[in-house]
């Protein structure tokens, strides 16, 4: 495992591990320990061979962090620093701590508590995946259109308030986990969106994000809370998009959706993706991960490009907009009306709409506006919505991409 794989793999266990361990009113040193065990492994690691219980390593370097921070704490300000209990001690002295199931029951089970209604929804999603999934200031800023400013705000008013109110996980109800279930699977889903295209300028695609997205909801999928039709949805849409990400890309950078090599998409995936969608339909009520993961088996099944069933894609994300409003199902959707009808009526349905500022400060928006003005024959638009999509590209990929699709109408 490469040590950016193995950061962010390792970074979210340990932290959620000692949060249950020590508590969230010492969540500032934890993510300190965790950096540290991690600059530690980076420069000792380099030098030779990593250790083979490299989790292990982590742990212990990180847990003689934590009790010496606290104990630095304990002499500054004796009567204000809550004292670690004895249980937890002899818990960590066993080698049983390092098992990746009790880890990973750790980490999901921090997905709850920090998804707690009183945290406002989006604190609660920047918390998670910044803390427990290892995601970059910068990172979240582009995938959830807002500064870095807004995101360092978010994610301090959450980790305030936990570490105020922190809720034990065997002490929530049946109705607690079931109210919470949507805000992680939300957490999830994010975190396989920033795996499939990345906005890291080294890497275009993160596997490794996608497959531990699909673990985790996996491990959700399997645990009677999660065991509902939006879970089993979220996972088909999961797996679906795993299968194609073989054929996203080649050594020239990512490929157009009308560029893919369709013999490279993996078949096992969207037979489980297939089997996952047929238990989402299980229940009465419908999702955005149900619509969602219903588009991609259209594309998944579809033969070729030009066979595909644009008329379900274009029914499919109008009755995704009723169910979980977004401007972004209106892009989606002229794209689909753009194939089906043509450029002129997805770009004067594009027109007609009036885009939120977040959206408008978006590559997404120009890149779709240039495209539809490129097939118009409309140049000038053209050009001008290009110019202003590449300066907004949020990866030196998305660049390489946009540049593939604008230079293929100049040609």
């Amino acid at each position: 495992m490469k040590f950016a794989e193995s950061y962010r793999h390792h970074y979210g266990l340990l932290v959620a591990n000692f949060s249950k361990r020590f508590g969230l009113v010492y969540l500032g040193i934890i993510e300190d320990a965790v950096q540290y065990s991690m600059e530690q492994s980076l420069s000792k690691w380099s030098r030779g061979v990593a250790p083979e219980n490299q989790i292990g390593w982590l742990y212990r370097v990180a847990f003689r962090f934590i009790l010496r921070e606290i104990d630095k704490q304990k002499k500054e300000r004796p009567f204000d620093v809550l004292d670690p209990t004895n249980e937890v001690l002899e818990q960590t002295k066993t080698d049983e701590i390092f098992l990746e199931n009790e880890l990973a029951d750790s980490f999901l089970r921090m997905f709850f508590i920090s998804c707690d209604k009183r945290i406002p929804a989006e604190s609660q999603l920047v918390f998670t995946l910044k803390s427990l999934c290892g995601f970059e200031t910068e990172a979240l800023s582009i995938r959830l259109f807002v500064s870095k400013d807004n995101v360092y705000k978010r994610y301090q008013r959450a980790k305030a308030f936990l570490q105020q109110n922190y809720t034990d996980f065997d002490t929530l109800t049946t109705t607690d986990l079931n109210d919470r279930v949507t805000d992680v699977l939300n957490v999830l889903y994010l975190m396989f969106t920033e795996g499939y295209l990345s906005s890291h300028p080294d890497k275009a695609i993160r596997r490794d994000l996608c497959e531990e997205a699909l673990r985790l909801t996996f491990v959700l999928v399997n645990n009677p809370i999660g065991n509902k039709p939006q879970c089993h949805a979220l996972a088909a849409l999961m797996l679906f998009n795993l299968a194609r990400l073989t054929g996203r890309k080649s050594k020239s950078g990512l490929l157009l959706l009308e560029e893919q090599n369709r013999q490279l998409w993996d078949a096992s995936y969207i037979q489980s993706g297939m089997y996952y969608l047929q238990l989402s339909a299980q229940g009465e009520q419908i999702s955005r991960y149900h619509l969602e993961a219903g588009i991609a088996a259209e594309h998944c099944m579809s033969p070729s490009f030009a066979q595909t069933n644009w008329q379900a894609i274009i029914d499919a994300y109008e009755l995704l907009d009723s169910v979980s409003p977004s401007p972004m199902h209106l892009i989606n959707k002229a794209i689909a009306i753009a194939e089906h009808n043509g450029p002129e009526k997805a770009l004067a349905m594009l027109e007609q709409s009036e885009p939120p500022s977040w959206l408008i400060c978006s590559y997404y928006w120009y890149a779709v506006l240039a495209d539809l003005h490129f097939r118009c024959k409309e140049l000038t638009e053209a050009k001008s919505n290009a110019s202003r999509a590449l300066e907004l590209a949020t990866s030196p990929h998305v660049s390489a991409l946009l540049r593939k699709r604008f230079n293929k109408y100049k040609s």
